[in-house]
């Protein structure tokens, strides 16, 4: 038997399957974490306006999310550094911070609703960062001037009492940038596609786990470092400064996404008004069906006489 010839070309074909496959993978890779977007479902963004935009706000948001981190992990250790004979303080701390998110937290929701989306996000990056910067300033001066509970108790008391407050109102800062991130340019970007706006979140959240997972490492790194300064002074002029620095490339980002997408300088304001007429056509609607439930009584009570007129007609019939 003769051998069989080779086919021309079959070596080519054989390489570029695997080829394929991994372009094929790639795209793949590319569409679940940059989609494509579009405007109005009429205009659609090619991939590199695409790509622009999408990895633009995720470096905006992993800076946001690492500075948050990192800012969670430091501060309970800073507190515990003032005053290392109790865990008292870094719990007063947290506690306080948590309850004035649960108190106002409503109220932070609504104020994003009732301001443009560009609005909001330039305050609450500046209410964040300007915040934690002071409260950073204020802690290395209880640092250096080693004000301690049982030397100078009015002086410790006042200045600990501002970095609590400081801290509670740059958290809802922190709120109001999130929701207005996460609950609203989003969806703007998603443009009314569910797949889209499934595998923007999921990104997102995989973006903040990660800061959740490494932000502490790299404070806890920069906790060893007592050069110049002793540690806890170190580290607080580095978290102040990382929120400075934060806010600029936060908002720069963020500008370049409020830039490409058009829609995001339309928003549908929702006003102390519009609320007001919402809240009056609740009530309305309950007036109405509450008048409704009586009519259906006195109908029922008609209904009832009738038959029991019938009964007795019947009876003496």
């Amino acid at each position: 038997m003769e051998p069989a010839e080779d086919v021309p070309g079959a070596e080519s074909v054989n390489e570029a399957q695997p080829q394929s496959q991994e372009s094929t993978l790639a795209n793949r890779i590319r569409d679940y974490f940059v989609p494509q977007l579009t405007v109005e479902k009429k205009q659609t963004f090619s991939r590199k306006k695409s790509a622009v935009i999408i990895t633009t706000l995720y470096l905006s948001h992993a800076l946001s999310a690492w500075g948050d981190r990192m800012l969670e992990f430091t501060t309970a250790l800073l507190v515990v550094f003032l005053y290392p004979d109790s865990l008292l303080l870094p719990a007063i701390h947290g506690f306080t911070v948590q309850l004035f998110a649960v108190i106002f937290g409503t109220i932070v929701g609504d104020w994003v609703d009732a301001y443009p989306r560009m609005k909001v996000i330039v305050v609450s990056l500046l209410v964040q960062n300007g915040l934690v910067v002071v409260s950073s300033l204020l802690l290395v001066v209880m640092f250096v001037l080693n004000w301690t509970v049982c030397t100078q108790l009015v002086p410790f008391a006042l200045l600990f009492i501002a970095v609590i407050l400081l801290g509670a109102v740059a958290n809802l800062a922190t709120v109001a940038n999130t929701i207005s991130i996460e609950r609203d340019w989003i969806v703007v970007l998603a443009d009314g596609n569910s797949d889209t706006l499934a595998k923007l979140n999921a990104t997102m959240r995989t973006i903040d786990l990660v800061c959740k997972l490494c932000s502490p490492i790299v404070a806890g790194v920069v906790l060893q470092f007592d050069l110049v300064y002793p540690r806890p002074v170190f580290t607080a002029l580095f978290i102040g400064l990382w929120n400075l620095v934060s806010f600029f490339g936060e908002l720069g980002l963020l500008l370049i996404v409020y830039r490409y997408v058009p829609t995001l300088a339309k928003k549908k304001l929702r006003t102390a008004e519009v609320k007001e007429g919402e809240e009056e056509e609740d009530v309305k609607e309950g007036e109405v069906a509450k008048e409704g439930e009586e009519v259906k009584e006195g109908e029922d009570e008609v209904k009832e006489g009738e038959e029991r007129m019938e009964e007795e007609g019947k009876e003496r019939g």
